[in-house]
């Protein structure tokens, strides 16, 4: 949203002069500087020219796009829209070493922006709605497929489906099995991660309703998967959707991954995605269940080899063994302790 708003409304237009090398640059700044009339005649007469002996102007909205277009060092670029008009400056551009002239400049109102991302999250909860009953009707399929780790495909293909019915404009299934459903093509990736594998349902008979029947009833859905952590793929599916309907496209690519064998191997599914896959995000949202809390770490993982050495001993004479067991009973309750105390972190 910000980028568009800055799109739309921090407009600059300039004009550059490339040479040869720093030092030309830098001097004909100090005489532009003393003689105005010096830059129309050199403009003019250089106009056309390419590389670092022409001159050309320029109508940019943004700083992302003096960056990309023009490489102009972020710096330089931070520069030039920091300039006032009439105002002559030396940066580098895709040409070399450049002085440029900034000739106009209108700059964003930042509570406008504010405003535009409140118009912005009003038409989304607007589109949601629209879509209520279909999300529904997903998240209830999810539930009904069942999904065991290593036995995801099945699901798989119902995700792809809805993916390819709300626009994505790419799907593709990887080498491990993991989904992955791509929404714009821009330098930004931001990943969002479901994994849709589950544990198995333990007793049959301890459950209240069936677990594979995607029961819905005063807006909950029940059963194995709905809270670990299947149903995060509707508003991941179906937030995509919005980026479209509402035009929300950027220099950024959106990312739904739907990750399998996590409940086995944590970290496993992104790590093949990053190291076989060659998808490295920027950012990434794990929508593990938080009670829609935003949570900026986790407790971690940690597997230890504990090993308790006895003596054995005459079962008529137990005080000359030593019982491993009782030893071992002593760990366990310290690792049971860890509860408590890493409960809550300030983090």
């Amino acid at each position: 949203i910000r980028q568009k708003f800055l799109n739309q409304h921090n407009n600059f237009e300039s004009e550059y002069i490339a040479f040869e090398t720093p030092a030309q640059a830098q001097e004909f700044l100090r005489q532009v500087k003393g003689n105005r009339a010096l830059w129309k005649e050199t403009f003019d007469r250089k106009k056309g020219e390419a590389g670092q002996k022409g001159a050309a102007w320029i109508n940019l909205m943004s700083l992302e796009a003096l960056i990309d277009l023009w490489k102009i060092p972020k710096e330089d670029a931070a520069r030039v829209l920091g300039a006032q008009p009439g105002d002559f400056l030396v940066a580098k551009n895709t040409y070399g070493d450049c002085v440029f002239r900034l000739l106009f400049k209108r700059t964003a109102d930042l509570k406008q922006l504010d405003d535009k991302r409140k118009e912005y999250f009003r038409k989304a909860l607007t589109g949601i709605k629209k879509h209520e009953a279909a999300m529904v009707r997903f998240a209830r399929d999810l539930v009904a497929i069942p999904s065991f780790s290593t036995q995801e495909g099945p699901l798989v293909r119902r995700i792809a489906q809805e993916m390819k019915r709300n626009g994505f404009d790419q799907v593709k299934v990887d080498r491990m099995g993991n989904i992955i459903g791509r929404i714009g093509s821009g330098r930004v990736r931001i990943m969002l991660d479901a994994h849709i594998d589950t544990v198995g349902i333990g007793d049959r008979k301890a459950w209240k309703w069936d677990p594979f029947k995607g029961k819905y009833e005063n807006g909950k859905v029940y059963g194995r998967g709905s809270a670990d952590q299947k149903l995060s793929m509707v508003p991941m599916v179906y937030g995509g959707r919005i980026l479209k309907d509402l035009g929300l496209t950027g220099d950024y690519t959106y990312l739904a991954v739907g990750s399998c064998q996590e409940e086995d191997c944590d970290g496993l599914p992104l790590l093949h995605i990053i190291q076989k896959e060659g998808i490295r995000p920027d950012y990434v949202v794990i929508t593990e269940s938080t009670e829609l809390k935003v949570y900026r770490g986790h407790r971690g993982r940690m597997e230890i080899r504990v090993v308790c050495k006895g003596r054995s001993c005459h079962a008529s004479a137990p005080e000359r063994g030593i019982n491993a067991v009782v030893h071992m009973t002593d760990i366990v309750r310290e690792v049971t302790a860890l509860n408590k105390r890493l409960a809550k972190d300030k983090f």
